[in-house]
């Protein structure tokens, strides 16, 4: 009995002496958002002070948003006895939904996004840095209304288990700013997450008040399921639509028609 206990503590020790080891590919749902912890909640103990600085490009002017913009989201992480760091992120609206759509992490970064969840961007490594490294991912901003973005993160130095800290930023939709798409009617056309299980989130422009029908077509040209068809006002568009149930994996295409037709790949897994 001595000798499992012994085992035991011995694990515990391993695992608290090796920091990063236990999330090294990343954990989510740790934003400090309603409802969730945050990376304190198996990390402490770590030296110095950790500071987050949240930028985007284009930049947010008095932490407004424009309707339909997509932005480069830049999480800095700075604390000078450290030299490995991770994150995890949530945008959220005013019910605790996704507001707007993350739609790709960059260099680092990895998105988890499931049917009925938070999508999340979250560390795929740490990352090393001396003293400081910045995460990024890429984000379309709502049609309205408010979107908070929740982060959480965690600092390593050379031997201990980290110093965590969390965030939030509370941004609303600038009442002044239309984006603007020259050329046809309809524009922008994107679809997230591709490849999709279950369901889609589909993104467009309108230059004009018009009736929208989306289709999916297989790669011979063949229409599969008619997913949607709807008077749309004029402006950005987000638009989540259920796959068929029993949809054979594989491509597609999704088409979008109204007084002009744009098409994208699919990929169904």
């Amino acid at each position: 009995m001595k000798r499992i206990i012994l085992s035991a503590v011995s694990i515990l020790v391993f695992l608290g002496s090796t920091g990063f080891v236990l999330f090294s590919n990343g954990i989510y749902n740790v934003t400090g958002s309603p409802g969730e912890g945050t990376c304190a909640n198996c990390h402490s103990g770590g030296t110095g002070t950790t500071q987050i600085n949240i930028s985007a490009s284009p930049a947010f002017t008095a932490n407004q948003y424009v309707p339909g913009q997509t932005y480069t989201i830049s999480i800095a992480i700075n604390n000078t006895g450290a030299t490995k760091f991770g994150f995890d992120a949530e945008i959220l609206n005013a019910q605790d939904n996704d507001a707007g759509t993350i739609t790709a992490g960059l260099s680092g970064v990895q998105i988890m996004a499931s049917a009925g969840a938070r999508t999340n961007a979250y560390h795929s490594a740490p990352k090393l840095g001396t003293g400081s490294s910045t995460f990024q991912f890429v984000w379309v901003a709502p049609v309205s209304g408010q979107a908070t973005l929740y982060v959480s993160v965690n600092a390593v130095g050379s031997s201990d288990f980290g110093a965590p800290a969390n965030t939030s930023l509370v941004l609303s939709a600038s009442p002044n700013s239309v984006v603007k798409w020259e050329g046809s009617e309809m524009s922008n056309l994107s679809v997230f997450p591709n490849p999709a299980t279950n369901e889609m989130n589909v993104h467009y422009y309108l230059n004009d008040n018009e009736r929208i029908k989306a289709t999916l077509i297989d790669l011979k040209g063949n229409p599969v399921s008619e997913l949607f068809e709807g008077a749309c006002s004029r402006g950005p568009q987000q638009i989540k639509i259920n796959l068929p149930e029993g949809l054979a994996k594989g491509f597609y295409f999704l088409k979008l028609k109204g007084k002009t037709e744009k098409v994208v790949s699919v990929l169904v897994q």
